[in-house]
């Protein structure tokens, strides 16, 4: 399914993906008119979503996710920006973006990897995403001494903080 704002880009990368033979094009349609259950009434296994600065995709591959777990969402369009790209990963459940630069071979690509049940980043967000993930299992290289709380080091420092009997204002120092 392609969910775009620009019915000219919709159509003409419709045609595109018709072209390869590994994919089939179920629905095309305007990203921001769309209600979920237009795209989940043909099951795609991809969807194609059109990134937004005001984040309302976000909402919207959600909602596709929630109705059809199975569903992978690439999102479109994306700044390289690392804050824009983990938002699309974190907020939106994405499984692929593609760059704002980039091609339809790199699209073909991400969707071969998604075929294989794998996923495409950059080094440098598997290196964001490897931080986080060790940062919610608290294991920072010391051992993981949180015992899997998901607790950050601040958190766990403000924690110690009121068993020692500070006030807000003593902690906040």
């Amino acid at each position: 399914a392609i969910l775009h704002s620009h019915r000219l880009f919709r159509e003409s990368l419709g045609v595109c993906l018709s072209r390869n033979d590994r994919t089939f094009v179920v629905c095309a349609v305007p990203a921001v008119e769309t209600d979920y259950r237009t795209v989940c009434g043909h099951t795609p296994d991809v969807v194609l979503l059109e990134w937004d600065a005001a984040g309302t995709a976000y909402g919207l591959a959600r909602q596709i996710i929630g109705h059809s777990a199975d569903a992978k969402i690439v999102m479109m369009g994306v700044p390289n920006a690392e804050a824009d790209i983990m938002a699309c990963i974190e907020s939106a459940g994405a499984s692929a973006y593609l760059l704002q630069d980039g091609s339809l071979d790199d699209l073909l690509r991400i969707l071969d990897a998604l075929s294989r049940g794998e996923t495409v980043c950059s080094p440098r967000i598997a290196r964001l995403l490897f931080s986080r993930v060790q940062a919610l299992s608290g294991d920072h290289g010391g051992g993981g001494s949180d015992e899997g709380t998901g607790l950050t080091p601040r958190e766990r420092e403000i924690i110690g903080l009121i068993e020692q009997g500070l006030c807000n204002k003593e902690i906040a120092v």
